[in-house]
Protein backbone atom coordinates (compact mmCIF):
# COMPACT_ATOMS: atom_id res chain seq x y z
CA UNK A 1 0.00 0.00 0.00
CA UNK A 2 2.76 2.46 0.98
CA UNK A 3 4.57 3.18 -2.31
CA UNK A 4 1.44 3.25 -4.45
CA UNK A 5 -0.39 5.43 -1.93
CA UNK A 6 2.44 7.96 -1.80
CA UNK A 7 2.42 8.20 -5.60
CA UNK A 8 -1.30 8.95 -5.48
CA UNK A 9 -0.78 11.57 -2.76
CA UNK A 10 1.81 13.42 -4.83
CA UNK A 11 -0.80 14.14 -7.50
CA UNK A 12 -3.15 15.92 -5.10
CA UNK A 13 -3.45 19.50 -3.92
CA UNK A 14 -1.52 20.49 -0.81
CA UNK A 15 -4.51 20.18 1.53
CA UNK A 16 -5.42 16.78 0.15
CA UNK A 17 -1.78 15.65 0.34
CA UNK A 18 -1.74 16.25 4.08
CA UNK A 19 -4.88 14.15 4.54
CA UNK A 20 -3.67 11.42 2.21
CA UNK A 21 -0.20 11.09 3.72
CA UNK A 22 -1.69 11.10 7.22
CA UNK A 23 -4.02 8.23 6.36
CA UNK A 24 -1.19 6.35 4.66
CA UNK A 25 1.29 6.67 7.54
CA UNK A 26 -1.23 6.07 10.31
CA UNK A 27 -2.98 3.23 8.46
CA UNK A 28 -6.27 4.74 9.63
CA UNK A 29 -9.06 2.22 9.30
CA UNK A 30 -11.70 4.90 9.74
CA UNK A 31 -12.16 8.47 10.84
CA UNK A 32 -13.94 11.77 10.47
CA UNK A 33 -12.50 13.52 7.43
CA UNK A 34 -14.69 16.41 6.33
CA UNK A 35 -17.04 18.69 8.20
CA UNK A 36 -20.38 19.35 6.52
CA UNK A 37 -21.80 22.85 6.10
CA UNK A 38 -24.99 24.07 4.47
CA UNK A 39 -23.49 26.96 2.53
CA UNK A 40 -24.00 24.91 -0.63
CA UNK A 41 -25.99 21.76 -1.38
CA UNK A 42 -22.84 19.74 -2.11
CA UNK A 43 -20.35 18.65 0.53
CA UNK A 44 -17.98 21.58 1.04
CA UNK A 45 -14.62 21.55 2.81
CA UNK A 46 -12.48 24.67 3.03
CA UNK A 47 -14.75 26.42 0.55
CA UNK A 48 -14.18 23.71 -2.07
CA UNK A 49 -16.69 21.15 -3.28
CA UNK A 50 -15.58 17.66 -2.29
CA UNK A 51 -15.11 15.46 -5.36
CA UNK A 52 -16.03 11.87 -4.64
CA UNK A 53 -14.09 10.31 -7.47
CA UNK A 54 -10.88 12.36 -7.47
CA UNK A 55 -8.32 13.82 -5.09
CA UNK A 56 -8.04 12.98 -1.42
CA UNK A 57 -11.73 12.23 -1.02
CA UNK A 58 -11.68 9.83 -3.97
CA UNK A 59 -8.62 8.04 -2.60
CA UNK A 60 -10.13 7.53 0.84
CA UNK A 61 -13.63 6.68 -0.37
CA UNK A 62 -12.37 4.14 -2.91
CA UNK A 63 -10.72 2.14 -0.13
CA UNK A 64 -13.66 2.36 2.29
CA UNK A 65 -16.20 -0.29 3.14
CA UNK A 66 -18.88 2.01 4.54
CA UNK A 67 -19.48 5.74 4.24
CA UNK A 68 -21.72 7.67 6.62
CA UNK A 69 -22.70 11.33 6.38
CA UNK A 70 -24.60 13.12 9.14
CA UNK A 71 -24.47 16.35 11.12
CA UNK A 72 -21.19 15.20 12.69
CA UNK A 73 -19.41 14.99 9.34
CA UNK A 74 -18.29 12.20 7.00
CA UNK A 75 -17.36 8.95 8.72
CA UNK A 76 -15.33 6.42 6.72
CA UNK A 77 -15.17 2.77 7.81
CA UNK A 78 -12.67 0.32 6.33
CA UNK A 79 -12.98 -2.74 8.56
CA UNK A 80 -12.77 -5.91 6.50
CA UNK A 81 -15.04 -7.78 8.90
CA UNK A 82 -17.61 -4.99 9.12
CA UNK A 83 -21.07 -6.44 9.71
CA UNK A 84 -24.00 -4.21 8.78
CA UNK A 85 -27.15 -4.57 10.85
CA UNK A 86 -30.62 -5.03 9.36
CA UNK A 87 -31.20 -1.30 8.99
CA UNK A 88 -34.49 -1.68 7.13
CA UNK A 89 -35.85 -3.66 10.07
CA UNK A 90 -34.70 -0.83 12.34
CA UNK A 91 -36.72 1.77 10.42
CA UNK A 92 -34.18 2.99 7.86
CA UNK A 93 -35.14 3.55 4.21
CA UNK A 94 -33.08 1.60 1.67
CA UNK A 95 -32.55 2.43 -2.02
CA UNK A 96 -30.05 1.10 -4.55
CA UNK A 97 -27.23 3.56 -5.19
CA UNK A 98 -24.30 3.05 -7.56
CA UNK A 99 -21.07 5.04 -7.84
CA UNK A 100 -21.45 8.12 -10.00
CA UNK A 101 -19.28 10.79 -11.59
CA UNK A 102 -21.87 13.41 -10.59
CA UNK A 103 -21.95 12.78 -6.84
CA UNK A 104 -21.25 10.24 -4.13
CA UNK A 105 -23.62 7.83 -5.84
CA UNK A 106 -26.67 7.84 -8.10
CA UNK A 107 -30.03 6.46 -6.99
CA UNK A 108 -33.70 6.70 -7.80
CA UNK A 109 -33.72 9.82 -5.64
CA UNK A 110 -31.24 11.51 -7.98
CA UNK A 111 -27.61 12.34 -7.28
CA UNK A 112 -26.49 11.94 -3.68
CA UNK A 113 -24.34 14.91 -2.60
CA UNK A 114 -23.91 16.23 -6.15
CA UNK A 115 -20.55 17.50 -7.39
CA UNK A 116 -21.44 19.02 -10.75
CA UNK A 117 -23.38 22.24 -11.25
CA UNK A 118 -27.07 21.55 -10.65
CA UNK A 119 -29.83 22.47 -13.06
CA UNK A 120 -32.35 24.91 -11.63
CA UNK A 121 -35.53 26.10 -13.35
CA UNK A 122 -36.39 29.77 -13.37
CA UNK A 123 -39.90 31.21 -13.09
CA UNK A 124 -40.54 30.62 -16.81
CA UNK A 125 -39.62 26.95 -16.49
CA UNK A 126 -36.40 27.31 -18.43
CA UNK A 127 -33.40 25.35 -17.15
CA UNK A 128 -30.48 27.45 -15.94
CA UNK A 129 -27.00 26.00 -15.64
CA UNK A 130 -24.05 27.39 -13.71
CA UNK A 131 -25.88 28.97 -10.77
CA UNK A 132 -24.16 26.89 -8.06
CA UNK A 133 -22.43 29.90 -6.51
CA UNK A 134 -25.75 31.61 -5.83
CA UNK A 135 -27.63 28.55 -4.63
CA UNK A 136 -27.64 27.87 -0.91
CA UNK A 137 -29.82 25.63 1.20
CA UNK A 138 -31.90 28.60 2.36
CA UNK A 139 -33.16 29.35 -1.16
CA UNK A 140 -33.37 25.86 -2.64
CA UNK A 141 -37.08 25.18 -3.06
CA UNK A 142 -38.05 22.18 -0.97
CA UNK A 143 -34.37 21.20 -0.97
CA UNK A 144 -34.70 20.29 -4.67
CA UNK A 145 -31.46 21.43 -6.27
CA UNK A 146 -32.21 19.82 -9.62
CA UNK A 147 -35.23 20.75 -11.73
CA UNK A 148 -37.89 18.54 -13.33
CA UNK A 149 -38.90 17.05 -9.99
CA UNK A 150 -35.59 15.27 -9.43
CA UNK A 151 -34.58 15.35 -5.77
CA UNK A 152 -30.88 15.36 -4.95
CA UNK A 153 -29.88 14.31 -1.44
CA UNK A 154 -27.65 17.16 -0.29
CA UNK A 155 -25.93 18.80 2.66
CA UNK A 156 -29.18 20.73 3.12
CA UNK A 157 -30.92 17.49 4.09
CA UNK A 158 -28.17 16.51 6.50
CA UNK A 159 -28.06 19.77 8.46
CA UNK A 160 -31.52 21.26 7.93
CA UNK A 161 -33.62 18.08 7.93
CA UNK A 162 -31.47 15.85 10.22
CA UNK A 163 -31.03 13.16 7.57
CA UNK A 164 -28.46 10.46 8.34
CA UNK A 165 -27.03 8.80 5.21
CA UNK A 166 -25.19 5.46 5.07
CA UNK A 167 -23.72 4.07 1.82
CA UNK A 168 -22.57 0.46 1.87
CA UNK A 169 -22.44 -2.32 -0.75
CA UNK A 170 -24.21 -0.25 -3.45
CA UNK A 171 -27.10 0.50 -1.09
CA UNK A 172 -28.12 3.82 0.42
CA UNK A 173 -29.80 3.89 3.83
CA UNK A 174 -31.52 7.01 5.17
CA UNK A 175 -33.16 7.96 8.45
CA UNK A 176 -34.07 11.10 10.37
CA UNK A 177 -34.04 9.48 13.82
CA UNK A 178 -30.31 9.49 14.63
CA UNK A 179 -30.06 13.00 16.01
CA UNK A 180 -30.25 13.61 19.74
CA UNK A 181 -33.30 15.74 20.52
CA UNK A 182 -32.48 19.22 21.78
CA UNK A 183 -33.40 18.87 25.45
CA UNK A 184 -31.57 15.55 25.80
CA UNK A 185 -28.52 17.01 24.12
CA UNK A 186 -28.27 19.85 26.62
CA UNK A 187 -28.84 17.52 29.56
CA UNK A 188 -25.97 15.36 28.26
CA UNK A 189 -23.80 18.48 27.99
CA UNK A 190 -24.51 19.41 31.61
CA UNK A 191 -23.89 15.87 32.87
CA UNK A 192 -20.62 15.70 30.94
CA UNK A 193 -19.47 18.90 32.68
CA UNK A 194 -20.26 17.36 36.07
CA UNK A 195 -18.47 14.13 35.15
CA UNK A 196 -15.34 15.86 33.86
CA UNK A 197 -15.20 18.09 36.93
CA UNK A 198 -15.69 15.02 39.10
CA UNK A 199 -12.79 13.32 37.36
CA UNK A 200 -10.61 16.35 38.03
CA UNK A 201 -11.60 16.55 41.70
CA UNK A 202 -10.86 12.85 42.22
CA UNK A 203 -7.43 13.25 40.65
CA UNK A 204 -6.79 16.20 42.98
CA UNK A 205 -7.84 14.08 45.94
CA UNK A 206 -5.28 11.44 45.01
CA UNK A 207 -2.53 14.03 45.18
CA UNK A 208 -3.85 15.62 48.36
CA UNK A 209 -6.24 18.24 47.02
CA UNK A 210 -9.88 19.09 47.69
CA UNK A 211 -12.74 16.61 47.38
CA UNK A 212 -16.21 16.66 45.85
CA UNK A 213 -19.36 14.81 46.99
CA UNK A 214 -19.40 11.51 45.09
CA UNK A 215 -23.18 11.36 45.02
CA UNK A 216 -23.26 14.27 42.53
CA UNK A 217 -21.01 12.42 40.09
CA UNK A 218 -22.98 9.24 40.66
CA UNK A 219 -26.27 11.00 39.80
CA UNK A 220 -24.73 12.51 36.65
CA UNK A 221 -23.54 9.07 35.53
CA UNK A 222 -26.97 7.55 36.12
CA UNK A 223 -28.66 10.41 34.23
CA UNK A 224 -26.34 10.04 31.24
CA UNK A 225 -26.79 6.27 31.22
CA UNK A 226 -30.58 6.55 31.34
CA UNK A 227 -30.82 9.14 28.56
CA UNK A 228 -28.63 7.11 26.20
CA UNK A 229 -30.43 3.84 26.91
CA UNK A 230 -33.85 5.43 26.37
CA UNK A 231 -32.79 6.47 22.86
CA UNK A 232 -32.47 2.82 21.83
CA UNK A 233 -29.88 1.34 19.47
CA UNK A 234 -31.36 1.85 15.98
CA UNK A 235 -28.79 4.57 15.19
CA UNK A 236 -25.83 2.17 15.43
CA UNK A 237 -25.45 0.77 11.93
CA UNK A 238 -22.92 -2.04 12.44
CA UNK A 239 -22.91 -4.98 14.82
CA UNK A 240 -19.50 -3.88 16.04
CA UNK A 241 -20.97 -0.55 17.16
CA UNK A 242 -23.85 -2.29 18.91
CA UNK A 243 -21.62 -4.78 20.74
CA UNK A 244 -19.31 -2.04 21.96
CA UNK A 245 -22.16 0.16 23.19
CA UNK A 246 -23.75 -2.78 25.03
CA UNK A 247 -20.38 -3.70 26.54
CA UNK A 248 -19.97 -0.11 27.75
CA UNK A 249 -23.41 -0.20 29.34
CA UNK A 250 -22.58 -3.46 31.15
CA UNK A 251 -19.26 -1.95 32.29
CA UNK A 252 -21.06 1.07 33.75
CA UNK A 253 -23.67 -1.09 35.49
CA UNK A 254 -20.99 -3.27 37.07
CA UNK A 255 -19.17 -0.30 38.57
CA UNK A 256 -22.42 1.35 39.55
CA UNK A 257 -23.44 -1.82 41.38
CA UNK A 258 -20.00 -2.03 43.01
CA UNK A 259 -20.23 1.56 44.24
CA UNK A 260 -23.78 1.19 45.58
CA UNK A 261 -22.86 -2.09 47.29
CA UNK A 262 -19.90 -0.48 49.05
CA UNK A 263 -22.08 2.45 50.06
CA UNK A 264 -24.74 0.16 51.57
CA UNK A 265 -22.08 -1.85 53.41
CA UNK A 266 -20.44 1.40 54.55
CA UNK A 267 -17.12 0.44 53.04
CA UNK A 268 -14.57 3.24 53.31
CA UNK A 269 -13.90 4.43 49.75
CA UNK A 270 -12.27 7.71 50.65
CA UNK A 271 -8.84 6.45 49.64
CA UNK A 272 -9.67 5.48 46.08
CA UNK A 273 -13.31 4.96 45.02
CA UNK A 274 -14.31 3.13 41.80
CA UNK A 275 -15.93 6.35 40.58
CA UNK A 276 -13.08 6.87 38.06
CA UNK A 277 -14.22 3.95 35.96
CA UNK A 278 -17.86 4.96 36.22
CA UNK A 279 -17.00 8.46 34.97
CA UNK A 280 -14.92 7.19 32.06
CA UNK A 281 -17.54 4.64 31.04
CA UNK A 282 -20.32 7.24 31.19
CA UNK A 283 -18.33 9.70 29.06
CA UNK A 284 -17.61 6.95 26.54
CA UNK A 285 -21.30 6.04 26.31
CA UNK A 286 -22.25 9.68 25.76
CA UNK A 287 -19.78 10.30 22.94
CA UNK A 288 -20.87 7.05 21.28
CA UNK A 289 -24.44 8.33 21.28
CA UNK A 290 -23.49 11.79 20.02
CA UNK A 291 -21.36 10.35 17.19
CA UNK A 292 -23.73 7.36 16.69
CA UNK A 293 -20.74 5.04 16.45
CA UNK A 294 -18.22 3.14 18.55
CA UNK A 295 -15.46 5.12 16.84
CA UNK A 296 -15.29 8.74 17.99
CA UNK A 297 -12.61 11.46 18.03
CA UNK A 298 -12.45 11.18 21.84
CA UNK A 299 -11.64 7.47 22.06
CA UNK A 300 -7.87 7.90 22.29
CA UNK A 301 -8.21 10.26 25.28
CA UNK A 302 -10.69 8.00 27.07
CA UNK A 303 -8.48 4.99 26.39
CA UNK A 304 -5.56 6.75 28.10
CA UNK A 305 -7.78 7.31 31.15
CA UNK A 306 -8.75 3.64 31.28
CA UNK A 307 -5.16 2.45 30.91
CA UNK A 308 -4.00 4.89 33.59
CA UNK A 309 -6.62 3.54 35.96
CA UNK A 310 -5.48 -0.04 35.32
CA UNK A 311 -1.86 0.86 36.10
CA UNK A 312 -2.92 2.59 39.35
CA UNK A 313 -4.71 -0.56 40.47
CA UNK A 314 -1.71 -2.71 39.66
CA UNK A 315 0.69 -0.40 41.51
CA UNK A 316 -1.44 -0.32 44.65
CA UNK A 317 -1.29 -4.13 44.93
CA UNK A 318 -4.46 -4.46 46.98
CA UNK A 319 -7.08 -7.19 46.72
CA UNK A 320 -9.82 -4.56 46.58
CA UNK A 321 -8.33 -2.96 43.47
CA UNK A 322 -7.22 -6.09 41.68
CA UNK A 323 -10.64 -7.72 42.05
CA UNK A 324 -11.90 -5.33 39.37
CA UNK A 325 -8.92 -5.72 37.02
CA UNK A 326 -10.57 -8.65 35.24
CA UNK A 327 -13.53 -6.45 34.32
CA UNK A 328 -11.18 -3.70 33.14
CA UNK A 329 -9.16 -6.16 31.06
CA UNK A 330 -12.26 -7.55 29.36
CA UNK A 331 -13.55 -4.09 28.55
CA UNK A 332 -10.18 -2.92 27.24
CA UNK A 333 -9.97 -5.92 24.92
CA UNK A 334 -13.40 -5.10 23.48
CA UNK A 335 -12.42 -1.43 23.28
CA UNK A 336 -9.23 -2.04 21.32
CA UNK A 337 -10.87 -4.53 18.97
CA UNK A 338 -14.01 -2.54 18.13
CA UNK A 339 -13.35 1.14 18.84
CA UNK A 340 -9.65 1.83 18.24
CA UNK A 341 -9.26 3.26 14.73
CA UNK A 342 -5.48 3.36 14.37
CA UNK A 343 -2.71 0.85 13.88
CA UNK A 344 -2.14 -1.23 17.01
CA UNK A 345 1.47 -0.05 17.28
CA UNK A 346 0.20 3.25 18.69
CA UNK A 347 -1.11 1.35 21.71
CA UNK A 348 2.51 1.20 22.91
CA UNK A 349 2.52 4.97 23.36
CA UNK A 350 -0.89 4.93 25.05
CA UNK A 351 0.19 2.23 27.51
CA UNK A 352 3.41 4.11 28.26
CA UNK A 353 1.52 7.38 28.82
CA UNK A 354 -0.92 5.59 31.12
CA UNK A 355 1.91 4.03 33.12
CA UNK A 356 3.67 7.36 33.58
CA UNK A 357 0.44 9.12 34.63
CA UNK A 358 -0.37 6.30 37.05
CA UNK A 359 3.12 6.42 38.56
CA UNK A 360 2.82 10.17 39.13
CA UNK A 361 -0.56 9.77 40.87
CA UNK A 362 0.48 6.84 43.09
CA UNK A 363 4.01 7.84 44.03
Amino acid sequence: MGECAVCVCEKMTSAMQVLCVFCTLMHVTSGYIYAVDDVRPGIVSGGQIVGWGTGGAGYVVASSRLLRVNYRGIHVRNGKSLLLRDLVGLGWTRVACNASAFGMCSSGLGQVFPVRLPRVSDAAGETLVGVWSGLGCSNSIGKEVVSLGVYDVSACDVLDENVDVVWCDHSLYLTTKSEVVSWRYWVLVLTSIVLVRGLGFNVQRLIGGQTQPQWLVLCAGVAAFGLVVLDGTAMYVTREDLVFVLATEVYILCYLGWHVSNWLQKVDENDDPPIFNLITGSLQLMVCRLYVSAETPYNAVLLVLLVTRVWIKIMRESTWHQSTLVLDALYLSVYIELAFMYNRQYLVGIVAAGYYAGWLLVF
